[in-house]
């Protein structure tokens, strides 16, 4: 079977991560953040008072294209438990985000910009399930070869003490 992306595979299936359609899935995102850096939109709460410690626009969009390199870097090495599972955490918090900023946009009187920002993050929460089975399933297999790694090793580590005992032996009957 051809593996695919875990972009657009259900738990079970070959996966393999590929950033090009990832990196797809996440261009409204930075559409969007233009459009709300662009515009520097008033951030308000429910009732119409503004909004003190949130994060700015800019930080936000560090964070997308630390998750974009982060892509990147799996395509290179895609068995990389760390990777894998730091893409998790920051597709994770991207979708937290989403979420974030779409409230904020309703709560502005943005319809349309809150629909594009809740769509996407229905469609990042989706992605980071399918990162959650990569993960899980590549820690899985990591700690099966690992079973199978120390397996080996203390069969290796028999023999030795068996060589060493039947080379003492020999060398006591001389």
């Amino acid at each position: 079977m051809p593996k695919r992306s875990i972009w657009s595979l259900g738990r079970g299936e070959c996966r393999t991560l590929t950033p090009a359609p990832a990196t797809r899935a996440l261009r409204p995102v930075d559409e969007a953040y233009a459009e709300l850096e662009n515009e520097n939109l008033p951030l308000r709460d429910e009732m119409g008072k503004p909004l003190v410690g949130r994060r700015r626009i800019i930080d936000r969009r560090q964070r997308l294209e630390q998750l974009l390199k982060t892509l990147h870097q799996l395509e290179a090495n895609p068995s990389d438990l760390v990777l894998t599972t730091t893409l998790l955490v920051q597709t994770e918090a991207l979708a937290d985000d989403l979420f974030d900023l779409s409230q904020m946009a309703y709560d502005n009187d943005r319809e349309e910009l809150a629909k594009r920002l809740s769509d996407t993050e229905a469609t990042t929460d989706h992605n980071a399930d399918l990162v959650e089975g990569y993960t899980l399933d590549l820690a899985a297999l990591k700690q099966q070869r690992l079973e199978e790694l120390e397996k080996e090793n203390r069969g290796l580590q028999q023999k030795l003490k068996e060589s060493e005992h039947r080379n003492k032996s020999r060398f006591f009957r001389r």
